[in-house]
């Protein structure tokens, strides 16, 4: 006959052996509470500063938030972080192994974290074994951040001036060719008002006409007039090219004096809603939840093995009895 084995009944498993799962629980928690101790875990403190964007530049179709993600996490703000503390000394990395930069790079990456908020913030946070280095990391980063994003709206605006300088130029040029042309046709046909001039010698030709004086008059107030009817549409035509470029060129003038103070400005690109503070205490490692998970962790792993002996034990005594 086959032997059948009953399920398992923990709390008479856990009484059986209650003396050496008391064992197991007293050395687990004591191990876990002496092993996550400094002398082997050294504590970590947390920074964190949390920021709006401002005065930012769109350079896609990215959200401010999203661009001062990208600032914050550039090569630039990292490596002068990494040269003003001298994090390749501070992490202990020594420089002669293989890879060492890579080395410094993933533990700053591990140590600094950026992330958007659900209130399109950004959460800046720095661990590190020293409290007041922590807060100053995070402010140097807020600082660097400030600074890049000005040189990067100063060198668009830089090339937003020379462009605009160049079009004030050749819209400059081009006002001196249309008057230059239209001087032309003012000094040979003594055209300077034109709408005025053609009223003024159409009365006067009709009064002389009715006279019937002034034959030398009459002629030359006819070429006055042809040469009013002959060059009359060129001289309005300059006077209004002129004039939409004069008004051109004082856009182009305001758009570029509006450049050059955008390089000349000093504008903030955050606006800090909480500052960075050392912290008080330690927010790595959590030494009662390491001895809470090491005990738990030992409790189960004890249990199953309790069950196996205890399930072997009946199947050896079942062997026996079949024999």
């Amino acid at each position: 006959m086959e032997p059948n084995f009953k399920t398992t009944n923990l709390p008479a498993l856990l009484w059986k052996w209650r003396v050496h799962i008391f064992i197991i629980i007293f050395v687990s928690g004591t191990g876990a509470y002496i092993f996550s101790g400094e002398r082997f875990i050294k504590p970590l403190y947390k920074s964190e500063a949390i920021l709006y964007p401002s005065n930012l530049i769109p350079y896609s179709t990215e959200s401010p938030t999203e661009q001062m993600l990208q600032l914050l996490q550039s090569s630039d703000i990292r490596d002068s972080v990494i040269s003003h503390f001298n994090l390749m000394k501070h992490y202990e990395v020594d420089p002669s192994v293989k890879f060492p930069r890579t080395q410094l790079y993933n533990m700053y990456i591990d140590n600094v974290k950026f992330s958007q908020t659900e209130y399109e913030s950004v959460r800046i946070e720095v661990w590190d074994t020293k409290p007041e280095i922590a807060a100053k990391m995070v402010a140097q980063i807020i600082d660097l951040f400030n600074v890049k994003a000005r040189d990067l709206q100063r060198n668009k605006s830089k090339e937003l001036v020379i462009i605009g300088q160049k079009q004030v130029d050749a819209k400059a040029w081009e006002i001196d060719s249309l008057s230059g042309r239209l001087k032309e046709i003012t000094d040979k046909y003594d055209i300077v008002d034109y709408e005025a001039q053609v009223t003024a010698i159409t009365r006067s030709y009709y009064r002389t006409l009715a006279d019937k004086k002034s034959p030398a008059a009459l002629a030359e107030m006819r070429e006055t007039m042809k040469n009013l009817r002959e060059q009359g549409e060129r001289y309005k035509a300059l006077r209004e090219m002129i004039d939409r470029a004069n008004a051109h060129f004082n856009e182009l003038k305001i758009a570029l004096e509006n450049s050059k103070k955008d390089v000349e400005k000093e504008l903030s690109y955050s606006n800090t809603v909480a500052y960075p503070l050392p912290d008080e205490k330690k927010s790595y490692p959590s030494r009662m939840l390491i001895v809470i998970m090491a005990v738990a962790g030992a409790l189960v792993l004890s249990v199953l093995v309790m069950a196996a002996a205890d399930n072997l034990g009946k199947l050896k005594t079942a062997v026996r009895s079949g024999k």
